[in-house]
């Protein structure tokens, strides 16, 4: 999912085609600007490799979060993610994937329980068209928090940089459309107590669309979701 803040991006323009290579540096947070104490900002950075021919658009890229915003914590975050969608004749594959690892420490105050950053969020969509008609079976999900494992938060939304499943990703109309998304959008509310949050899902969906006429389009889908993690979260909140 996108988002804004102040970038600086580079294309290098001697990297030959059908490759790519992007650097990204975007501040996040600027917290000591006229403070006159320590680093208080939030950065990130990033590098990304792109390939992109008439069958394969794929890309990977690396990303660091150095999160220093708390006064006597130290919140760094890692990153590995990258997309993928391929076309083989009539036949297709997408997926895009979001690993997250890092750690969230306080020397300073003992009370505060250290915490490890172990999250992921991935998707997989294959099918085909046949004339007028598109037809393929999809899969998504992304990881809830176990409540049983306090040094570990494996919670993906919110800890990405991301809420829910993300405001642009609508694959599914109720459950991630524009105006009836559960996981995210007009629906979604962000917060570390929103039990599905927590819970994290997992989705399965059928689909197939035909183009009736150049102005009509019938589309139908199929789909289930469970949470990620149980205990102590309802599962009802995500069916």
């Amino acid at each position: 999912s996108g988002s804004r803040g102040n970038r600086i991006m580079y294309w290098p323009n001697f990297i030959p085609e059908p490759w790519s290579v992007l650097g990204l540096y975007q501040k996040l947070t600027e917290g000591d600007a006229y403070a006159g104490t320590t680093d208080l900002d939030n950065d990130y950075y990033e590098v990304d490799l792109m390939y992109k021919t008439s069958t394969v658009n794929a890309a990977i890229a690396y990303g660091y979060m150095d999160n220093q915003t708390g006064a006597t914590n130290d919140n760094e975050r890692h990153r590995v993610k990258g997309y993928g969608h391929f076309t083989f004749g009539n036949y297709f594959l997408e997926t895009e994937f979001d690993i997250l690892r890092g750690s969230l420490t306080d020397d300073d105050n003992a009370a505060i329980q250290d915490v490890d950053y172990d999250a992921h969020a991935f998707y997989i969509n294959g099918g085909g068209t046949f004339g007028n008609l598109t037809a393929g079976m999809m899969y998504f999900t992304i990881t809830g928090d176990d409540a049983n494992s306090a040094g570990d938060n494996e919670r993906y939304s919110g800890n990405s940089g991301v809420q829910g499943t993300g405001n642009d990703f609508e694959p599914v109309v109720i459950m991630t459309g524009k105006h009836t998304g559960v996981f995210n959008n007009d629906q979604y509310r962000g917060g570390t107590t929103d039990d599905w949050e927590i819970a994290g899902v997992h989705a399965i969906g059928l689909y197939a669309s035909y183009q009736y006429s150049p102005k009509l389009n019938l589309t139908g889908v199929l789909a289930v979701g469970w949470a990620d993690e149980t205990n102590t979260w309802d599962d009802a909140v995500v069916d």
